[in-house]
Order: structure tokens, then C-alpha cells, then sequence
């Protein structure tokens, strides 16, 4: 295929064929992911967050608009540290061709470096070795050879070829990967979607799959207000009338004043021609009436409000998994925990949705993991409302000894925020598995030997001052045994009496066991 111009209909068409590419190789992918940590979930991630854009994304033929939906989808959708990238990746496309509604080769390389420059600019730490090293070398050891001459498709078949060239060198940056003897997963998976992107420019159109229709899940009707004042919620989707738009633009202030007079605005939110709104009221006949004079109601619903207490001066939200670890946070005094199913993450919408939920003027989140604290981040951004601090927990042993820090009847955030960061400044985990041999991971490295006792001697060995430390805690999945934890208690008390051992059934089965050493 000949492509001299890229408009938003061929793009769309792309995005398909890399998403159908991509579920394809989602095991494949998810083998090889052992970099942050060995979790095995990039290529389900990536998948739902192009996904989430691409069901997100209504089609039309200009590209730099289809763009701008696309991955705004994607980072609401965005599920683990590999979908944040990847979604960052698109969202630089999107800003470089948003004036553009048809793109050539030399447009499609400026997109591509703005695109690997918004990921490295997302991310606090980057690392070389990673999608990011990849999506940069795809363009920068390519754009010499792109000129006014070279057609689209060509670009993206260098970009493509390029990324393949780079995989394999992503080895020589980590030495998690050289010891594994695989590649990053995510960069696997980059390429993956660009290889996608190249076959239907060949003419390859892969067969269709089932992706979920998102805009036909049941959400939960309930409708928590900190204001109990008013008995109903009224909130809409409202088109802007085009004929009244010069008038509206004006005007957006005033309408928001006036709905002010009928209640209490939960939300108020503009984007484009489209305004969406949540207002508590006790008469949502008068606030309907007064807000179809400026458009088309795209969707309207009345809830009865549900009367709660005042809202809460502080509050705490977790992420786990594990009936067991669940309850002893709760025991800790963090009431909402939204549970991360094995080999699963959550997208930025299900964070916005939980937070929004929680009555509290300010909350304090717990992630369990790298991957939800920066979903968890980017929702914080979205929220206007309430006051969020996000804790440096990135494991659930974290999270379970920051909340043991929270210091009851203070409401005060920023001191506990302090308190608990101090509290897992030097905690190490350690990830204990037993497939077939036993082994523990530490800090991304893992770590095997002929016997359970010599393994755990070992990694033990690799904790700093592990011999003055002092609180060591068990996290019992429900795949290891009775006998069997009693065994690893035994050989801990006998090499290493200095720890006071606390041991949580937590019933999470991502993990025989997760260790914790403070």
C-alpha cells in the first residue's frame, strides 16, 4: 500500500489490526515480562489500554481529532506500568498531529520523537532497556532517511524494523533480562503493535476477536453525596447546541452560575462541544428544563440521593489482593481496599470511580505495586475535589507497614503521609515462589539454590543490615502449606533470632509467600 497522507479512518483500521496482533501475542508477552518486577501481566496490560482508546475512539477521517480520543481512552484506561507508557506513547502522537487532520512522512516523524519524549517525561526514573529506549531509537536511527519523497507507510515500516533491531539489544542495558535470557516485554510489545500496524499496510488483516463493549457494563447505581441536604442527584451529558456555540462560549460561567442557584455541583466539566455535569438538587425537573436551552442531552439520569454521614476530615484506600491481607487493613483502620484480582491491574477509571466514592475530604492511597502507584497518581491529577497523597508503597508488605504506622485520632495528612514513609523508607520484600524449585526475588534479581534453607540464606544475605533489623513479617499465600511455612519459619529462627516474626494468612495466590524486613 502506497500511503502519501495518514488520516484518522486508515489509522483507525491500524489500530485494529496492532490490537488484534497484540491479543494474539498477549502469552507470549507476558512470559518474558521479569523487569520491574516478574509479575507476568505487560501484555494483558497493553492490550486493555489500547483497548480502552481504541473502543474509546469514534471514527473519522481527521487524524489529529481520532488522536486526541484515542489516547485520551488510553490513559484513562491505562492499566500497569507498561500501559502508562504506552498510553504516554500515543498521547505524544496525538499532541505533535492535533492540528493535523491528514499527516505525511515528515509530520509522522516529528510525531514520533514528540511521542518518545511525552513517555520519558512521564516517568520519574527512566530506564534504558525498556519501550523507551526502543520507541526512541525506532525514530532517531531512522529519520535521516526520511525525506519530502518517502511515503507514510515506508516510515512505519523503518519505524518497525528499527524497533525489532532495538528489542534485541535491550539485554545489554539490564541485567535482569540478561540473566532471564529474554528481552523486555514491553518493548516486545511495542513492536508487536507496530508489527500489526505493517500488515495491514501489506494487505495482512488479521482475524477479528471479541474485545469487551465497555459502554455495556452495569455500573452500580448507588449514589453516596457528602451533603445530605438534597434527596436527588441529576447528572448529564450535554451536546452544545453549534447554532447557540458563540453565545455558549460566552456564556459557559453563566450556566454554570445559574445551576448553581438549583443546588449544589458535584461536577462540571467542558470538553469540546460536550459539557458533562453532576449537580445534588431537590428539584431536577427545574435543572433539566434550565439545561437543554443549550443542547442535546446525549445521556440524563436522576438518582435519589443516599443520606451518609459528614464526610470524614481523613481517610485511607489500598490496593490488594487476598482475603486475608484485606481484613487486616481494615483491622488497621483502612476501610476502602479495592481488590487486585492474580495477574490483574486497574485502570485509571476504576481509581476515579473508588476515590470519588470515598466520603473524605482527604485520602491517603496505599498502592501495592509500581505499576497501580502511577495509575493511581494520574487519577489523583483528575480529581478536584479532595485532597489525595499517594504513599510510596510498592509492595503489600509496604502497605501493611505503613498503615501500622498510622497514629490513631490525628487527621492531620501530611503528619501521617511523614510517619508512614518513614516507616517503609529500609523495608525490603522478597517474593517466594515454588514452581517446581524454590525461589525468591529481590529487588528484581532472583535468587535459587539446591535447598529452600540455602535459598533463603542466600537472599537474606542481600538484605543490608539484615542482621540488625528487626520485624519480619509472612504473607501465607493460599498455595504454600501449613508444613511447609513452618518449615521456612524454622530455618529464619535458626540463622537469623534477631526478628520478632508476624505471620498473615493473607490468602493472595500471586505468591507462596511474600517476606517482609524492616
Amino acid at each position: 500500500m502506497d500511503v502519501k497522507l495518514l488520516d484518522g479512518l486508515l489509522f483507525e483500521k491500524m489500530i485494529f489490526n496492532g490490537l488484534k496482533n497484540l491479543k494474539q501475542n498477549v502469552d507470549l508477552i507476558n512470559s518474558l515480562n521479569v523487569f520491574p518486577v516478574p509479575d507476568g501481566d505487560t501484555g494483558i496490560n497493553m492490550f486493555l489500554t489500547l483497548e480502552s482508546g481504541y473502543l474509546k475512539a469514534s471514527s473519522q477521517r481527521n487524524l489529529g481529532l481520532y488522536l486526541k480520543e484515542l489516547s485520551k481512552g488510553m490513559l484513562l484506561g491505562a492499566r500497569g506500568n507498561s500501559g502508562v507508557i504506552l498510553s504516554q506513547l500515543f498521547r505524544g502522537l496525538s499532541k505533535s498531529l492535533i492540528n493535523k487532520s491528514e499527516a505525511n512522512s515528515k509530520d509522522l516523524e516529528e510525531a514520533l520523537i514528540s511521542s518518545y519524549r511525552a513517555a520519558y517525561s512521564a516517568v520519574v526514573n527512566p530506564q534504558e532497556g525498556t519501550m523507551l529506549t526502543t520507541s526512541r531509537e525506532g525514530i532517531e536511527l531512522i529519520k535521516n532517511r526520511i525525506d519530502d519523497d518517502t511515503t507514510v507507510d515506508k516510515v512505519i515500516m523503518m519505524y518497525h524494523d528499527q524497533l525489532r533491531i532495538s528489542l534485541a539489544e535491550t539485554p545489554k542495558h539490564l541485567i535482569t533480562l540478561r540473566e532471564a535470557g529474554v528481552v523486555d516485554s514491553g518493548a516486545y510489545g511495542l513492536m508487536i503493535i507496530y508489527e500489526g500496524f505493517v500488515k495491514y499496510l501489506e494487505g495482512i488483516i488479521l482475524d477479528d476477536i471479541d474485545i469487551d463493549d465497555k459502554s455495556k457494563q452495569v455500573k452500580d447505581e448507588s449514589v453516596v453525596f457528602t451533603n445530605a441536604k438534597y434527596k436527588y442527584m441529576v447528572s448529564y451529558e450535554l451536546q452544545l447546541d453549534y447554532i447557540k456555540i458563540d453565545f455558549i462560549e460566552q456564556n459557559i460561567p453563566l450556566i454554570k452560575d445559574e445551576l448553581m442557584l438549583m443546588g449544589e455541583i458535584v461536577e462540571f466539566e467542558r470538553d469540546e462541544n460536550i459539557i458533562k455535569v453532576k449537580i445534588a438538587t431537590d428539584s431536577p425537573g427545574v435543572v433539566v428544563n434550565a439545561s437543554q436551552k443549550y443542547g442535546e442531552f446525549l445521556d440524563i439520569k436522576i438518582d435519589t440521593i443516599t443520606e451518609t454521614e459528614k464526610a470524614e476530615e481523613l481517610a485511607f484506600f489500598a490496593i490488594a489482593q487476598g482475603e486475608g491481607l484485606i481484613n487486616t487493613l481494615k483491622e488497621l483502620g483502612c476501610k476502602h481496599v479495592l481488590e487486585r484480582g492474580s495477574n490483574t491491574t486497574i485502570s485509571t477509571d476504576e481509581i476515579i470511580d473508588v476515590i470519588k466514592d470515598i466520603n473524605a475530604k482527604n485520602i491517603i492511597c496505599l498502592p501495592n505495586n509500581v505499576s497501580s502507584g502511577i495509575i493511581i497518581k494520574c487519577a489523583s491529577e483528575k480529581i478536584k475535589d479532595k485532597h489525595i497523597y499517594v504513599i510510596e508503597s510498592k509492595t503489600p508488605i509496604e502497605s501493611y507497614l505503613a498503615m501500622s504506622m498510622v497514629v490513631g485520632d490525628n487527621y492531620d495528612p501530611d503528619f501521617q503521609v511523614t510517619q508512614m514513609n518513614n516507616g517503609i523508607r529500609d523495608a525490603k520484600t522478597i517474593f517466594a515462589r515454588k514452581n517446581g524449585e524454590f525461589s525468591c526475588t529481590l529487588d528484581g534479581k532472583k535468587y535459587t539454590c539446591e535447598t529452600v534453607e540455602d535459598t533463603i540464606k542466600q537472599v537474606f544475605n542481600k538484605v543490608p543490615q539484615v542482621e540488625d533489623r528487626e520485624i519480619l513479617i509472612l504473607l501465607k499465600g493460599i498455595n504454600m502449606s501449613d508444613d511447609e511455612l513452618d518449615d521456612v519459619v524454622s530455618i529464619i529462627e535458626d540463622n537469623y533470632p534477631n526478628f520478632e516474626i508476624g505471620i498473615i494468612d493473607s490468602m493472595q495466590d500471586d505468591y507462596e509467600l511474600i517476606i517482609g524486613v524492616n
